[in-house]
C-alpha cells in the first residue's frame, strides 16, 4: 500500500497507466507525466480518489522538470514516491537487420 504523493513518468499507457490505477486506490496525490496529453486526460477520467497533477512533458527536457518540481511543491508540498517508468534513449540509431551490429533474439535454454 502506497500513501502520500507519487509521481509516475510514462503514465499514460502500459505499465505507467496500470501503476497509476493501482496507486490511485491508496495515494493521496498522483503526479502523472507523459508526452501525450490526450492519453493523460483519458487516464485521469478513469481515476477516482487522489488529487491529480497532470503534465505533458518529455522526461529528457530539463526545463520541464524545473516546472514540474515547482508545480509539485506548490500543489502538494511533498513528494513521497517516484515511479520512473519512461525511458530516455541516447546513442546511434540501430543498424539494419543482418548487419554485424544488429541485435537478434537469442533463444534461452528451457
Amino acid at each position: 500500500m502506497v500513501e502520500g504523493v507519487a509521481l509516475i513518468t510514462g503514465a499514460a499507457s502500459g505499465i505507467g497507466a496500470a501503476t497509476a490505477r493501482k496507486l490511485s486506490q491508496t495515494a493521496s496525490g498522483l503526479v502523472l507525466i507523459d508526452r501525450r496529453r490526450d492519453a493523460l486526460d483519458a487516464l485521469a477520467g478513469e481515476l477516482r480518489g487522489p488529487e491529480l497533477l497532470l503534465r505533458e512533458a518529455d522526461v529528457g527536457d530539463e526545463a520541464a522538470w524545473v516546472e514540474i518540481a515547482a508545480a509539485v511543491e506548490g500543489r502538494f508540498g511533498r513528494l513521497d514516491h517516484v515511479v520512473a517508468n519512461a525511458g530516455i534513449a541516447h546513442g546511434a540509431p540501430s543498424e539494419s537487420p543482418g548487419s554485424s551490429r544488429s541485435c537478434s533474439p537469442t533463444p534461452l535454454p528451457p
